[in-house]
Order: structure tokens, then sequence, then C-alpha cells
């Protein structure tokens, strides 16, 4: 059975979980920076899939250098980290981001 690592619980992370009933899915409710390659180990997910995100334009304008380490930077380390996971396992993880926009300069 595939297993599904899905980060982000909000609205877009809620449906995707919903629509995925049928698969095995990892819920990961805390920051993506803490997601490591050890935990990576333990759920050996075959797809990551990042909901994870601020979406509210108010708090993102009001917190602008959050707002780019959890919509910007945060993904991208997470993708680095998958490929590492990925380059010393010999697997080939799936990554899938979902993105606000909330993100400028």
């Amino acid at each position: 059975m595939t297993t599904i690592l899905l980060l982000g619980h909000g609205q877009i992370g809620a449906a995707i979980e919903r629509d995925l009933a049928e698969y095995s899915v990892r819920l990961w409710k805390h920051d993506i920076a803490d997601l490591t390659t050890s935990e990576l180990d333990v759920i050996a997910p075959d797809v990551v899939i990042n909901a994870a995100g601020k979406t509210q334009l108010s708090w993102c304008e009001e917190n602008a250098r959050e707002a780019v380490r959890v919509n910007l930077e945060a993904p991208v380390e997470l993708y680095r980290r998958i490929r590492e996971y990925d380059r010393t396992r010999g697997h080939q993880t799936r990554f899938i981001h979902f993105s606000s926009g909330c993100v400028w300069d």
C-alpha cells in the first residue's frame, strides 16, 4: 500500500486527507523543520504532500519574515531533505507542494 506523508492540517490538508482515505496517510502536524531523515526512515513515505503554509494575507503582511520562512524556505529545505533521504536509501519519493502564494519581496 502507498504511504503518503501529509504536512499541513488546514483547509487544503484536511480536504486532501479526506480524498485520500483509501491510502495509508500519515499526518505531520509539527514544523517542517522537525521532519528529519530519521523521521522519514520511520514513516518511509512513497509520497510527501506539503500543504503547510500561511495563507491569511494580513498575517503574512504583519509577519513577513515568518511567512517567507514557512511558505518558501521550509518547503525548499524539505525538498532537499527528501532528495537526500532518497539518495542515501536508493528510494524515489514523490513530492507535491501546494503554495499559498503569500511570498513577496
